[in-house]
This record gives C-alpha cells, structure tokens and sequence, in this order.
C-alpha cells in the first residue's frame, strides 16, 4: 500500500491515491505531528500542541482519544487494516507508523542534507537536489515558505515547530540559489530572485537574499541594477521593524560592485549540459549588445532563441497578458509583459494601466510599467505620472520601475515593432 503524507501545509493523506477524510483541524494537526516526530509521542506532547494553555479544554484526555479513534476510522474506511498502522502506547501515547518516504517533510529533509554536501563539490548536483527538497513546499514563496505547516495558522503553541521548519526552508533555498550561482546561472535565477524579494516582509529584509540578487544582477552585467537593489534593500530595513542598516556583509559587497571587484567574477564552470547557458561573454558590471529581434507570426510559444535571435510571438503574447491579468501568479505576467515591452506592443496599454492598479506591487507590475513606457506617446507618459502618485506605486522597487518606464516613454518608446509595423518612435 502506498501511503502520502503532507505536512508541509495543509495536512493530508491518502493510501493508493484515495484521500483519507479528515474533517476536523485537530484531527489533521495531530495527524501531521505524529507524522513529523516519527516516534512514539507521549500524551502529555500531544496534549500541550492541540491546545494553548489558556484553552486547554477539562476533558482534553477524552477529547485526544476521541480524535485519534475517529482517525483510525478514517483510514479503516479507506482501506480496512490500515488503522493498525496508528499505534497506541496505553497510558504513554501514541505513534504513526510509516515509511519516512511517506511524508512529504522527511523526503525534504533528506534532500536539503544531500544537497547541502553536495555544495561544494558538485554545485550542479546540489542545485537540482535543492531544487527537489524546495518542490516539497510547493511553488516558491518567499524565504519562509508560503503556506503554514501542519495546518497551524493561528495555533500559537506551534509557533516553535513551525518556525524551525520554516528556517529549515530558508536554508534549503539559500543552498540552492549558492549552488546556481556556482554554476554560473545568474541570468537564469533573476526573476526567481525578484519575486523572493517582493513576496513579503520578512523576503525584503533578508540581507541573503538581496546579495543574491545584487551579485546575480551584477553578474548578468547590470551594475547600476545591481546597487539599486542595495538602496531598496537598505530602504527596506531602515522602514521595516529592526529601523536597522544594512550588515557589513552586504555592505562590502556593495563596494565590491562599485570598484568591479574581479572576486565577483562568475566561477569556471568546466562542464556543462547543452541544455544550460553558459556564464555571460560580456564582463560583469557592463551592458551586454543589444540582441537582433526577429518576430514569430505562426503559431507557437511566446517567446524563444534562434541562432542568437530573439523569437517572439507578439500575438501569443497579448493574450497571454489578457488570460492572467487577473491571476494572483505573476510568472505568466512576467513574459508577457516583457514581450510585450520588447515588441512595443500599444494595444497591451489598457491591460497594463488595469493591472497596475492592484495594491502589492510584484516582479510582473516591474515588467508591466515598462511594457507600459514601452508604448511611448503622451498617454503613457501621463498614465506612469498619474501611476506613479497613487499607493500602489509607493515602493522603492516600483518606483524604480517607473522612473525606467518614464524615460523610455520620453524617449518615444523603446523603437521595436513586430514585423509588419513600422518601427522607431511614434
């Protein structure tokens, strides 16, 4: 019988690919801390996890049993034997029995351990371990994960266990991103990075993170980027709740960028597979050639590579901005826009100015402002200056993306045009 475990947020299970119900969140929350200490856990544990002290109900001894009886009726139903596998210690507590394989947590774990050894010799062994113990969580969210384990939103006696497992998370995602950047695939990690960054508070103010992103961004040769995400960073923690400078670490990297160190230079990577770019020609710290733009009219992905060109689909790309513009997931946004952006696309001007009226700003309303300036022409210029005083335009990061988009619409747009249109400024 093959039996999964999540834990890792909401808490389920299933045997053989059937869902076992478990209706009630104690239930669940007791499951996935039978499921996470995987051992015998005594009554007294269990006792102190499901409820806060000042809630702790008087018949807490009946109300326990009656959870792990109505568990084990839950798994007999799905599969009749299977309640066996919920073990009671009489008088001590209780113990799930299963293969640690089963639950999602201890496959991550393994993962994150193999991958932190791996770092430092083999990076790219280590990042594609990395990348499977972070896939564990789910979408990428920030650098504390983006759902609550165990179920435990609001359960303030978890606090201590959720949060272990959330700096668990973070150093598995600091030991991915170390090991791509040994790899030399800073242009690849980028837009990742970025919404790291804007996902919440605690992203923002990770001096970690933003010297990921400032080397990654320096590295794919935009110095004045580069620092840029230093002075939002620093923004970020002075506004924030320490109202702290940035660490000398960060600091020394900041110089660092500003002199073109060469320590900063991308590492040798002696072999890579064909299907990975290799580290930027162009010196970190400069601005790489323009690349040539050819225009994909039949049919296809957005957007693609041809002998050095880039491919684009002008036509796949405003629908794509059309279908997500309501999606809360901006990696669709993101393409789109930047598509769009390159193409100089007018007709993408409404879907823009209504996207960039949501209230968190994210990596995709960076590209959307300068898909916005891209269009060029008056109204451009007055919707990024009306933009640019209302709320949601008050982020260092978005401000810094419409002060991009506004020279880029003062200077006529960005003088792209898919084939068939006349190019250069309108």
């Amino acid at each position: 019988m093959v039996t999964r475990i999540n834990i890792l947020g909401e808490v389920s299970m299933s045997l053989d690919g059937q869902p076992v119900p478990l209706a009630e969140r104690k239930q669940r929350i007791l499951l996935g801390i039978l499921a996470l200490e995987n051992r015998l856990v005594q009554r007294a544990r269990l006792l102190e996890l499901l409820w806060p002290d000042e809630r702790l109900p008087r018949d807490r001894d009946a109300q326990l049993d009656g959870y792990v009886s109505r568990i084990r009726g839950a798994l007999k139903a799905v599969s009749p034997g299977s309640e066996r596998m919920l073990q009671t210690s009489r008088g001590v507590g209780y113990k799930l029995v299963v293969d640690v394989s089963a639950v999602d947590y201890h496959r991550f774990r393994r993962l994150a351990e193999q991958a932190r050894l791996a770092l430092g010799r083999d990076p790219a062994e280590s990042a594609r371990l990395g990348r499977e113990a972070l896939a564990e969580w789910g979408p990428l969210a920030g650098v504390r994960g983006g759902h609550t384990p165990l179920d435990a939103a609001g359960e303030s006696q978890l606090d201590n266990i959720t949060e272990a497992l959330r700096q668990e998370y973070r150093a598995a995602l600091m030991t991915c991103f170390t090991a791509e950047l040994e790899c030399s695939r800073h242009t690849q990690i980028l837009t990742e990075l970025a919404n790291l960054a804007a996902y919440d508070q605690d992203s923002a103010e990770d001096a970690e993170l933003a010297r990921m992103r400032m080397l990654a961004t320096y590295r794919s040769g935009d110095k004045n980027k580069a620092l840029a995400i230093y002075e939002c960073f620093a923004e970020a923690l002075l506004n924030g709740r320490l109202a702290a400078d940035p660490d000398e670490e960060t600091m020394k990297l900041r110089r660092q960028i500003m002199t073109d160190d060469p320590a900063l230079r991308p590492p040798r990577v002696e072999a890579q597979s064909d299907s990975e770019e290799g580290p930027d020609e162009h010196p970190a710290g400069s601005q790489p050639a323009s690349t040539a733009l050819t225009f994909n009219q039949t049919g296809g992905t957005n957007i693609g590579i041809n002998e050095g060109h880039v491919v684009i689909n002008p036509e796949r790309a405003l629908d794509t901005l059309r279908r997500n513009i309501s999606h809360d997931d901006g990696g669709e946004r993101v393409r789109a826009a930047r598509e769009l952006a390159l193409n100089r696309y007018p007709e993408a001007v409404p879907d823009v100015i209504r996207q960039l009226r949501q209230e968190k700003p994210t990596e995709a309303q960076y590209w959307l402002v300068v898909a916005l300036g891209s269009a060029g022409g008056e109204a451009a210029i007055q919707a990024l200056t009306d933009f640019a005083a209302s709320p949601a335009a008050q982020n260092p990061f978005t401000q810094l993306a419409v002060d991009e988009a506004l020279g880029i619409a003062r200077e006529g747009g960005l003088g792209f045009a898919p084939a068939g249109r006349q190019g250069g400024p309108r």
